[in-house]
């Protein structure tokens, strides 16, 4: 299970790049649920690791898959907040695990624009249903 959390500041979000050997790719900071962590803690911790950002978890936008999206699997189901920011430094934190193998790794989290042209379907699919969770 993935715990994700939606962070806004204006009209951009806060967007985590991967890179991996076949791709890279935009998505929510997020990760692992690991056990015995509600997705709630695990979307807080794993925000905090990836941005240097402490927060707290303002509501549940959606839970969805698993799903293939444009060639993209999402093997696990994907909780996703909203959130508010409540202390910390963003920093430029990369590579959180360490390991630059086949899985890829976090090569950074910017604030981006909701339509930027670099966006994935993948991408682009999850930022549709995060803007109409958010409009209700």
């Amino acid at each position: 299970m993935r715990a994700q959390v939606v962070l806004l500041e204006g009209d951009r979000i806060l967007l985590a790049r991967h890179v991996c050997p076949e791709r890279e790719y935009w998505i929510l900071p997020g990760g692992a649920v690991e056990e015995g962590e509600t997705p709630e803690a695990a979307a807080i911790r794993e925000v905090l690791e990836e941005t240097g950002l402490r927060i707290r978890i303002e509501r549940l936008l959606f839970v969805d898959g698993p799903r293939s999206i444009a060639g993209v699997t999402f093997k696990e189901p994907r909780h996703t907040y909203i959130g508010q920011i409540v202390g910390g430094e963003h920093t430029a934190i990369q590579d959180v695990n360490g390991a630059r193998g086949d899985k890829g790794y976090l090569a950074g989290t910017e604030w981006m624009a909701f339509d930027e042209p670099c966006f994935d379907e993948a991408t682009r699919y999850t930022l549709q249903m995060v803007r109409e969770a958010i409009r209700g």
